[in-house]
């Protein structure tokens, strides 16, 4: 079997023979009136001596007619461990909030990391009044669930939503998490809002007082039990 000549190979490859465009098309860069100019005349295909080919494409390597291989894909590795704990971690992570408990232990109320404005403090002295509660001086602000076995307290009001659904590890509204007793770390607990909400929704006083009506229910029920 004889071997094949470039020609040969160039034509298997339908690279030969070598033809031109009859009407090439015009250049979008052309100006609107050499669009419009005359037609020129027709090319007649190019008639190439095989040898110019040869001598044009001798030294590209017949290889460079065809794709080089392409790259393999780097590889796709597993999780590590320590990633899917970080992906398994807890939604939030412990947070810093106020508390004023009372004197005689029974209550808790965890309310936001933030210095309350005289109408806030104002108003919160009243929900304590009118519940009936002599309370502590605040103290610094804490985890909610180390001070939880050190107070001991009864029960727990979580004012606000923020509040609430950090200790319940929830993301339910706050309106879906009213009008409930929930459980933290074995302590009841009602969610109401936090006094800043409060002074600016006036109406929601009543929800609050309800709210609070439900701890003070659940909280005589608790102590006729012990």
């Amino acid at each position: 079997m004889s071997l094949m000549t470039r020609e040969d190979m160039l034509r298997e490859l339908e690279l030969l023979p070598i033809w031109s465009l009859r009407n090439p098309l015009p250049s979008p860069l052309l100006q609107v009136d050499e669009v419009n100019a005359p037609e020129a005349l027709p090319l007649e295909p190019m008639s190439v001596p095989v040898e110019v080919v040869n001598e044009v494409l001798k030294e590209v390597p017949l290889e460079s007619a065809w794709p080089e291989a392409l790259p393999e894909a780097a590889p796709v590795m597993p999780a590590s461990v320590a990633d899917v704990q970080v992906l398994a971690s807890s939604v939030s992570e412990p947070q810093l909030f106020r508390h004023v408990a009372s004197e005689d232990g029974d209550w808790l109320f965890v309310l936001s990391n933030t210095a309350p404005t005289e109408d806030e403090a104002l108003l919160l002295r009243n929900i304590f009044m009118a519940m009936g509660i002599r309370t502590k001086s605040p103290e610094a602000p804490a985890i909610t669930l180390d001070l939880l076995p050190t107070l001991q307290p009864k029960l727990v009001v979580a004012m606000g939503e923020v509040v609430a659904q950090h200790l319940l590890q929830s993301t339910d509204s706050l309106a879906n998490l009213r009008s409930t007793v929930h459980a933290l770390e074995d302590v009841a607990l009602v969610v109401t809002y936090d006094v800043a909400h409060l002074l600016q929704v006036i109406p929601d006083k009543a929800n609050a007082w309800a709210d609070l009506c439900l701890a003070m229910q659940t909280l005589q029920r608790l102590k006729s039990v012990n």
